[in-house]
């Protein structure tokens, strides 16, 4: 890590002053000798670095004599003589002994911010210095190694005359510029500036020297550092560094294709930089009088996110076809992006953070020799699965198309179903890492604001490295994580997804996932089908009505068989509970053993056969539990009855149309068991007016998640456990405070 430093003096403004004066001094002693210095200019250089040193001596010795020190005084009194050569080394070394001291660390980094401080003006001046230095040592690179040539020739030529302007350049830049060649060292060591001495300098200028390489190329930023970190730099105009540098930054990967071209540009007058690069060949056309010059040019792309055909066909064939009777002339990207490349998404970029950007997404990008902008071109390609039927939301009567794990075919799939000239689609980027993109779309003038815009403010959250799934999203912005109740809606269905943003609602799209998020919802959402408006609303009330019965039957079923087997034999007719009592006569186990060992073995039951092959896992689960349960009745491990309660739980819990909905209501039937085995059916009571209590105070985007029950609206329960006829479903939620409140008029019928 590099390092500056700084000499502390023991007066800050006394050193300043003086610094100043003498830089004053030596101004005018070079320009009294300006004519000495014309008369010698046949001198050696020998004779010219005496003349320095006893200019800078003469001035050295002035100025203490100004200020006052008593040892100089007397020696400049001795006689009226000058001082000899042998005084003026003793007086600078004193000099330089009385200002030299300990260099003191003030920056510990290249970025550390450091705080000038106001007593010390020299040595902020210093700081200041070291720092533009620092900053600017990449734009003063090329004018560091002209310096040197300048300085060498003036060594070779042994000139006296122009070694003074060197001089005058040396005192101007003696505040603080490191990496001068020695004479400018020397005067800095003067001023306190410094504290180098002549070997140092000179291995300093060496090293100057051989740095100087003939074409100026820009130094590639360090790899070792973070990846983000490098990419944020502007595209070079030297092709040959962006190519190596695109490379290091995706580490030479086997799949990134660099197809190399030459185009003729036609140029009345060269520039300077085709001039002098390789990659550019000259040559005059005497008959149009004009300089045609061959530049090199590349594509890259990705093989396998990019489509190889689309980069054939629309770009590679079309450049080399039209570039024959083409004449490229001063922008030629801009020519070719107008007038050659058969390509309807085209973009210009100056960055390499967007120039990897495009390549991971799939497009390819046109570079140039000379140009600091590269041209995105959109040749996504990638394979994608085929349009499918749902798998989790089967219905009878209804669409048979699902979303796919590609948010552009989903967004398409959407604007097929709702082809409203109103539905708006922001995309966001989420990941440190993945860079997926997240779509939010919703249809402005019925969607309330600050339900959108507490949407945005939730995703903007999100600071993970890597989003596997809707669920990590969904998890991220909901209302209360430790509920066991989901706050948002996953579906895979575009109908539905359309009807829900018709509603008022907002929906998530996430590249990869093949399931959208709908927020926000209610309880009541998860009960809910679009194969419900499809039916006739007696049809569509009586299974909705059959829905909710399941769930009472799925949640609170096993536990009323533990506690009135346990606790409440009395509540049952008589001929039942003998029927169950001698039915359970040889079971060594009590009720809640029982009914849990039950659940257990179902839910691994159902659990293996989602996981296996679905051939394999419908066998499994059929067979698995018909053995499974018949060998345990036979061994006396569990009743009859309850064999048949499992199952009329289990085949209850899959009415439920949403399946995080399922899961929750499945988790929350063994706390009822476990209450009902410890209080009866006064445990079922009380874990039921708990549950009221959680649902009635969670929220979904600030939205009550038990309306329009808790809060009450009249005019949404013709929704909810029945559906009323479509002619009478004339307005939105009311709870969800949409722009636009009235949906449909009335049906056609005379008003």
């Amino acid at each position: 890590m590099r390092r500056f430093y700084r000499k502390v003096p023991k007066k800050s403004s006394t050193n300043a002053n003086s610094a100043n004066k003498r830089n004053e001094m030596l101004q005018q002693f070079s320009g009294q000798n300006e004519n000495l210095g014309g008369s010698n200019n046949q001198s050696n250089m020998s004779g010219s670095t005496e003349n320095d040193q006893k200019l800078s001596s003469s001035v050295q010795h002035i100025m203490d004599a100004q200020e006052g020190n008593p040892e100089n005084q007397k020696e400049s009194q001795n006689n009226g003589q000058p001082i000899t050569d042998q005084q003026n080394r003793q007086i600078q070394s004193n000099t330089q002994n009385n200002q030299n001291q300990p260099l003191v660390s003030f920056s510990q980094t290249n970025n550390q911010h450091v705080q000038l401080q106001p007593d010390n003006p020299q040595g902020n001046q210093n700081r200041e210095g070291g720092q533009a230095n620092q900053a600017n040592q990449t734009n003063q690179a090329v004018q560091i190694n002209q310096d040197n040539q300048f300085n060498q020739n003036n060594q070779a030529n042994q000139n006296n005359q122009s070694n003074q302007p060197n001089q005058a350049n040396q005192l101007n830049q003696g505040n603080g510029q490191g990496n001068q060649p020695n004479q400018a060292n020397q005067s800095n060591q003067g001023d306190g500036q410094g504290s180098q001495s002549n070997q140092n300098n000179q291995a300093q200028d060496m090293q100057n020297s051989q740095s100087q390489q003939p074409n100026h190329q820009k130094p590639m930023p360090n790899t070792d550092q973070n990846v983000s970190a490098q990419i944020s730099v502007p595209i070079y105009k030297k092709l040959e560094d962006n190519i190596e540098y695109i490379k290091k930054i995706l580490g030479n990967p086997y799949d990134l294709v660099v197809r190399e071209l030459r185009l003729e540009l036609f140029e009345d007058d060269p520039t300077p930089d085709q001039q002098t690069s390789t990659n550019t060949q000259l040559f005059v056309d005497e008959k149009n009088e004009q300089t045609v010059s061959k530049i090199q040019c590349s594509i890259l792309y990705i093989s396998g996110l990019a489509n190889s055909k689309i980069v054939d066909d629309n770009i590679l064939r079309t450049l080399q076809e039209k570039a024959r009777d083409k004449q490229f002339k001063e922008n030629p990207l801009e020519q070719i992006n107008q007038e050659v490349i058969a390509i309807t998404n085209t973009k210009k970029i100056n960055t390499f953070q967007q120039v990897i950007d495009a390549l991971l997404c799939g497009s390819s990008i046109f570079m140039i020799e000379g140009e600091k902008m590269a041209l995105e071109m959109g040749t996504a390609g990638a394979e994608k699965r085929s349009l499918e039927e749902s798998q989790s939301e089967t219905v009878i009567r209804g669409s048979r198309i699902s979303f796919i794990e590609d948010i552009d075919t989903n967004i398409s799939l959407l604007r097929r179903e709702l082809k409203d000239p109103n539905l708006r689609i922001e995309s966001y980027e989420v990941g440190r890492r993945s860079n997926q993109r997240v779509a939010v779309c919703y249809v402005e003038g019925i969607t309330n604001p600050d339900i959108l815009d507490e949407v945005k403010r939730r995703l903007k959250t999100i600071d993970i490295d890597f989003v596997l799934d809707s669920g990590i999203v969904e998890q991220w912005i909901e209302d209360s994580p430790l509920s066991p109740f989901p706050q948002v809606l996953d579906s895979e269905r575009p109908d539905r997804v359309s009807y829900n943003l018709m509603q008022g609602k907002v929906v998530i799209f996430l590249d990869g996932s093949p399931f959208a998020i709908v927020t926000p919802i209610t309880v009541g959402d998860a009960f809910l089908t679009v194969e419900d408006f499809s039916q006739r609303w007696i049809v569509a009330s009586s299974m909705r009505l059959l829905r909710f019965f399941s769930v009472l039957i799925a949640l609170f079923l096993p536990g009323l068989y533990v506690a009135l087997t346990s606790f409440h034999p009395g509540m049952l007719p008589t001929q039942l509970i003998l029927a169950i009592t001698a039915a359970r006569e040889g079971v060594p186990f009590p009720a809640l053993i029982e009914v849990l060992l039950m659940a257990v073995t179902f839910e691994i039951l159902q659990e293996a056969g989602i996981r296996l092959p679905k051939p394999i896992g419908q066998t499994v689960g059929i067979v698995g539990g018909v053995v499974i349960g018949d060998v345990a009745v036979s061994a006396g491990i569990v009743g009859p009855a309850l064999v048949i309660i499992t199952s009329l739980t289990a085949m209850s819990s899959f009415t439920i149309p949403n399946y995080s909905t399922s899961i929750s209501f499945r988790i929350l039937r063994f706390i009822f068991v476990i209450a009902a085995s410890i209080l009866g059916l006064y445990g079922i009571i009380l874990v039921f007016i708990m549950l009221c209590i959680h649902v009635v105070n969670l929220k979904s985007m600030g939205i009550p998640y038990s309306a329009p029950i808790a809060p009450y609206f009249l005019d949404s329960l013709n929704n909810l456990v029945i559906r009323t006829p479509i002619t009478t479903l004339k307005r939105r939620p009311p709870y969800l405070e949409p722009l636009d409140l009235q949906k449909v008029n009335s049906g056609g019928q005379r008003q």
